[in-house]
């Protein structure tokens, strides 16, 4: 039952991606459904640690797009329950060095480097003291997402130059690795995988005076032979788009950390309930029957993917 209920899931994915209006009410229909049986298991807060990721925040025009008003929202909300936020080089120390993770911790990274992180959510932060992490395409500072229009159907958005860069990082900011081009690591052969990992990293840390320890897989695509290279390349940790807990101890998953996409259609109940018990046996129980390089077999090996890794189930 289940293969046959992923595959269902896989193809209204693909169907829908390039359907703007289609895909935004399927989206509304499975957060609207998750987030009601969340509640009906009345199992309030999970204190375990949670890596959030984002997109760009300011206009809302797509659904990587977070509205500001939204994103300032749920700011608020952790706060006001008491969460710790860090940005993932801050999170990842602590676990290195054995400490133990304060509960209701929470990690905030944003992919790409859309010029509206600098723009809205930094201010954002800024008022109570906090930063995130960003993860920069190196080959395309100062660019758009361009890359993504073909596959996503989505708006193109501006990205940081290395000026908005550096400004982030004065301001507290972290900020690591996402590759050269955007390339998903899913099936690249093995000089261009080692390209997109070490170029990526070199360039960071010549034009930052800082080491790039930290990675995110574009498009969440990745298989062993990637988390290999991403461990060769001397990344400290990675991270993915499979929802769940993060890793609280430095083993073996720590180049495939579990991370939890929030979209721009969320609602601030929809957020909430990324942070219930329950919500969490429900991504366990649908990720214990989908391996992610069987989710991404699909796709042509060494180029960008058909649809969107946006999230793991429709």
């Amino acid at each position: 039952m289940m293969p046959k209920l992923v595959a269902f899931a896989t193809r209204v994915r693909d169907f829908c991606v390039r359907r703007p209006l289609l895909k935004k009410f399927v989206k509304r229909m499975k957060f609207s459904l998750v987030t009601s049986w969340c509640r009906l298991q009345r199992s309030g807060l999970d204190p375990r640690p949670k890596i959030l990721g984002y997109h760009a925040v300011g206009d809302g025009l797509s659904d990587i797009s977070l509205p500001a008003e939204k994103f300032r929202a749920q700011m608020d909300w952790l706060v006001r329950n008491g969460y710790q936020i860090l940005t993932l080089k801050a999170y990842w120390e602590i676990i290195a060095a054995g400490k133990t993770v304060m509960p209701r911790t929470v990690v905030l990274t944003f992919d790409d480097g859309y010029r509206s992180v600098l723009q809205y959510a930094a201010p954002i932060l800024a008022r109570y003291g906090l930063a995130g992490t960003v993860f920069i395409i190196t080959d395309h500072v100062g660019k758009t997402n361009a890359y993504d229009k073909p596959f996503l159907g989505i708006p193109e958005l501006p990205l940081l130059d290395w000026d908005e860069i550096r400004q982030l990082k004065e301001m507290g900011w972290d900020i690591q690795s996402h590759t050269r081009q955007h390339y998903p690591l899913h099936g690249l052969g093995p000089e261009l995988l080692r390209q997109e990992l070490t170029e990526s990293k070199r360039v960071l840390e010549e034009m930052l005076g800082e080491p790039c320890e930290y990675f995110c897989y574009p498009y969440g695509a990745w298989d062993e032979a990637a988390t290999e290279a991403v461990s060769d390349a001397g990344y400290n940790a990675a991270v993915t788009c499979l929802s769940g807990t993060a890793a609280t101890k430095p083993d073996g998953s720590r180049h495939r950390l579990r991370r939890t996409l929030v979209d721009g259609l969320m609602s601030l109940g929809d957020f909430a309930a990324l942070f219930t018990p329950a919500y969490h046996r429900y991504m366990d129980y649908f990720l214990g029957h989908k391996e992610c390089a069987g989710m991404l077999s699909a796709y042509p090996a060494g180029k960008a993917p058909i649809s969107g890794l946006e999230e793991v189930a429709v």
